[in-house]
């Protein structure tokens, strides 16, 4: 889909959020280092859930508690908290 919309030249992001958290949490806006990347490349940077957006904090923790390191790896329950 973000393929088909950047055809028409519609710059079309990922975002993840949830109802109960008013509702958006993360964004895939791209930096500027992404604006220097090839089409294909810029299209799979989008295709990922993004960064929190301002306000919002994110984490990863084992089932003791323990926080995960980041990098689209790891796995556990996820912490939000934010406005």
């Amino acid at each position: 889909m973000i393929e088909a919309f950047a055809r028409h030249g519609i710059d079309a992001r990922q975002g993840w959020g949830m109802t109960e958290m008013s509702p958006l949490r993360t964004t895939a806006a791209s930096k500027a280092k992404h604006l220097r990347l090839d089409r294909k490349a810029q299209t799979v940077v989008k295709e990922k859930q993004g960064r929190p957006v301002f306000g919002v904090e994110i984490k990863v923790v084992d089932d003791a508690g323990r926080e995960q390191p980041r990098g689209g790896k790891s796995m556990g329950e996820l912490l939000v908290r934010g406005p």
